[in-house]
């Protein structure tokens, strides 16, 4: 959520620091920004993004070789397993550069989900109070719900979604390592937290928290009304693999292919095959900056995102800022409201359910007028502030430092 919790404990006046690794305010990472950024390629672009201004400099602990050297790796892992595995290592050098530069001088530690096995184990011998960000479903569930998708849709994978190896195990046991460690977790919806509890996590511990973003200006902010006989402009914004719904997304295109002009926006991660199927009925982007989001989201009527397994996709909460209605599945974990601001559906893999909501908003442009209006409504519940004061009334920080 760029910073957003290290910004609002900045804000509050208890943030001891951020440890991360790629931070474009720290040298070199900071000498993208004095190029311009028509000139980067789009994956140094995105580094250059790498930054909070509202966060003071001094209070950010960069490991920017270590980043490098993780993305190196990452790129060079030939599958999900062994990314696992470069995954688990870089977190725990992470974990342990953190340690050395004074992470545990702090009285709270605050963690992400299978990134924090290290600093707790620390934390909890030192007796600082833990508190774990669980940013997605566990990965246990994760496999079995992509396992069954990848049933219905054998060709939309690029790995076995099957595979369970050395490195999954390692992942799996790591996340409930944590959940052990753990003082409080917090969920960005009710489905991360009944995922934690399906896989036999600590259900006591678990607390709801939405996330927040910084709501658009009102210069950009949109309520189009346009003649039902022009298409609906559609957009889709995520990683294009088959956890975000990719052969759901490319089913509903081509179902909608009439009324509906659809773009698809974020990194390219299934086979060639399915990427021709996809760019039959929709403008594919690949990867963007978060600022080139924004654009996309300009320029949509609807955000689509069909997502089989998430956290609280951040990208719903910007949909809603700039007034674009949502359809998106139920395990998307947005603040959406069903027949409000857009459609929320049960059932990840109803594909008619998603036409529908298209087809009706498509032939009602009052409808979609509405949704529009109810959207920035409903975006000042998903804004930062709102978010600021629901994270620091929840794990009572006023008084702390993290």
């Amino acid at each position: 959520m760029h910073y957003a919790v290290a910004r609002i404990f900045s804000d509050a006046g208890v943030l001891h620091k951020l440890y991360t690794d790629c931070y474009a305010g720290k040298v070199p990472m900071s000498l993208l920004r004095s190029v311009p950024s028509t000139l980067l390629p789009a994956a140094f672009r995105r580094l250059a993004q790498r930054i909070e201004p509202a966060i003071p400099n001094r209070l950010v602990q960069a490991h920017n070789a270590l980043g490098l050297l993780y993305a190196n790796e990452r790129l060079r892992a030939h599958n999900e397993e062994a990314a696992m595995g470069v995954h688990l290592k870089y977190g725990a050098a992470l974990n342990r550069a953190s340690i050395r530069s004074g992470a545990l001088d702090a009285n709270i530690v605050w963690g992400y989900n299978s990134a924090s096995l290290e600093i707790f184990r620390a934390a909890k011998r030192s007796g600082q109070h833990t508190i774990l960000e669980q940013t997605i479903a566990p990965r246990e569930l994760e496999q079995a719900i992509l396992q069954e998708a990848g049933k219905r849709y054998p060709h939309w994978s690029i790995d076995d979604p099957d595979v369970r190896g050395r490195n999954w195990t390692a992942f799996v046991n790591t996340e409930r390592e944590e959940w052990s460690l753990a003082n409080l977790i917090l969920c960005g919806s009710s489905f991360v937290k009944q995922s934690i509890i399906s896989c036999g996590g600590p259900e006591h511990k678990c607390v709801v928290v939405p996330y927040g973003v910084k709501l658009a200006s009102a210069s950009t902010q949109i309520c189009a009304v346009r003649d039902r006989k022009t298409k609906l402009k559609v957009l889709f914004v995520g990683a294009v693999n088959l956890r975000k719904g990719a052969p759901i997304v490319h089913e509903i295109s081509a179902r909608t292919s009439a009324i509906a002009d659809w773009r698809v926006v974020g990194p390219i991660q299934v086979p060639a095959n399915a990427l021709g199927w996809i760019k039959r009925n929709a403008e594919v982007y690949g990867p963007v900056t978060k600022s080139e989001v924004r654009t996309q989201l300009e320029w949509a009527d609807v955000l689509v995102l069909p997502s089989l397994c998430e956290g609280s996709a951040t990208v719903t909460y910007e949909a809603l800022a700039m007034g674009v209605p949502v359809v998106c599945s139920q395990s998307a974990g947005s603040i959406v409201e069903h027949r409000s601001c857009g459609f929320v559906v049960t059932d990840p893999l109803d594909v008619s359910a998603y036409v529908n909501a298209l087809s009706e908003l498509h032939d009602d442009r009052d409808l979609l007028a509405e949704y529009s209006e109810k959207a920035l409504a409903r975006a000042s519940y998903g804004s930062l502030e709102a978010y600021a004061c629901r994270l620091l009334a929840t794990v009572g920080l006023k008084r702390a430092s993290v």
